[in-house]
């Protein structure tokens, strides 16, 4: 997922390290709420996050032109 705010790519991607892990013989699960998934479900549920500063903005606006 792309975001322009730091805040929100820090704290989602924050998440997704501080998840409880069990390995198993058949894969490894992870928990969420109590209940265990298998990592194939990990990024549907918890998607990597980078900073795209000029997302809201068009492509990399000089701004200097922008009053």
């Amino acid at each position: 997922m792309k975001t322009d705010k730091i805040t929100v790519m820090l704290n989602k991607n924050q998440e997704r390290l501080n998840l409880h892990w069990r390995i198993t013989a058949k894969g490894n699960l992870f928990e969420v709420n109590g209940l265990w998934y298998d990592e194939s479900f990990l990024e549907q549920m918890f998607p990597k996050y980078e900073l795209c500063k000029y997302m809201s903005k068009g492509e990399n606006p000089d701004s200097k032109s922008l009053k």
